[in-house]
């Protein structure tokens, strides 16, 4: 497989979402990516597409907390073009409330670019949505 593996792939994105740089978010993102969040957090649109949808996305998430970071807990690689991760969302509010918050994600991958997102609430959801079997004890 040429250009990065999934795993890469993945992490270069939310290493650069941490980071909190949007224009670099968007290079490891494909530009028709289709992002579909859980649904979690609530006054969020949900689907986003395109680069113009994830910048949306970022602005109407990103703007309620003074800080925020996404660490996975475990990925697993599925197939040529796919991966499912844990995340652990720690955020903390511009109102000063904390927030820990562990769920799933499944991406499918295209020329090294996340190419569609979907996020769950829970990593079980996100393992089935995947295919990818029952989550290990």
């Amino acid at each position: 497989m040429s250009g990065p593996t999934n795993l890469e792939a993945v992490n270069r994105a939310f290493a650069a979402w941490n980071s909190g740089d949007l224009e670099a978010f968007l290079e490891t993102v494909h530009p028709d990516i289709v992002f579909e969040p859980s649904g979690t957090f609530p006054d969020l649109t949900t689907r986003f597409e395109g680069h113009d949808g994830v910048r949306d996305f970022w602005r109407d998430f990103v703007g309620p907390w003074e800080s925020m970071r996404m660490e996975f807990t475990e990925v697993r690689e599925l197939g040529d073009d796919e991966a499912v991760a844990r995340v652990l969302f720690r955020g903390r509010g511009r109102g000063g409330i904390e927030v820990e918050q562990d769920f799933g994600q499944h991406y499918q991958i295209e020329d090294g670019l996340l190419y569609r997102m979907r996020s769950f609430a829970s990593w079980e959801e996100a393992l089935a949505a995947a295919g990818a079997g029952e989550a290990e004890s």
